[in-house]
């Protein structure tokens, strides 16, 4: 029984490993991987995060600014 676990163990391991090794130098947000999304998905993640921060630079102006 103990086997089976450390022989699982060192699968998941493995995998992780793998699977860092294929991630690395991608860009990804939120653990969102951007290079696999279509480009329609792309742009809209794009205009999210503008949206954002504008939204919140707006905010900040008016707080700050006295307006």
């Amino acid at each position: 029984m103990s086997n089976d676990v450390e022989e699982y163990s060192d699968e998941l391991k493995r995998e992780s490993e793998v699977e860092l090794r294929s991630t690395m130098g991608k860009i990804s947000i939120a653990f969102i991987d951007i290079e696999n999304m279509s480009m329609m998905a792309k742009v809209t993640l794009f205009a999210i995060v503008m949206a954002t921060f504008a939204f919140i630079g707006g905010y900040f102006y008016k707080n700050l600014s006295g307006d």
